[in-house]
């Protein structure tokens, strides 16, 4: 019941702050970030089993759909981390992404404002 009333008032939130931004023009971008686990899935599913991999990516497919069913603007960047994971996009013992990680996320927010030209469009 905790959890369900923060995401109630979560989701109340994420739609305040779009119709603010879209009440000056602008376009709210959320970037769907991942954990490490859900990347490497192949890797860390055998250490951790199906069913904590499973809890993750249960949250995050809330958000997806949330996201789907809201019409708001949100880049899921699950698909194009696991194109990469032949190389380490996450420090070793952080949750973080390291330089590498960083650049495979700045290359895809850049190619995805190209492909997006409207979000600077003046109203």
């Amino acid at each position: 019941p905790h959890n369900q009333y923060g995401w109630e008032r979560s989701q109340q939130a994420i739609l305040d702050a779009r119709d603010r931004v879209e009440a000056y023009g602008g376009t709210l971008l959320f970037v769907l970030m991942p954990t490490k686990e859900q990347v490497y899935r192949h890797l860390s599913e055998p250490l951790l089993g199906a069913d904590k991999i499973d809890l993750l990516q249960e949250s995050y497919d809330l958000m997806r759909d949330f996201c789907e069913s809201e019409g708001l603007t949100c880049l899921d960047l699950l698909s194009i981390l696991q194109t990469h994971t032949d190389e380490q996009l996450y420090y070793t013992t952080d949750m973080h992404l390291n330089p590498r990680g960083n650049e495979v996320l700045a290359e895809t927010l850049a190619a995805w404002v190209d492909d997006h030209p409207e979000v600077f469009s003046q109203p």
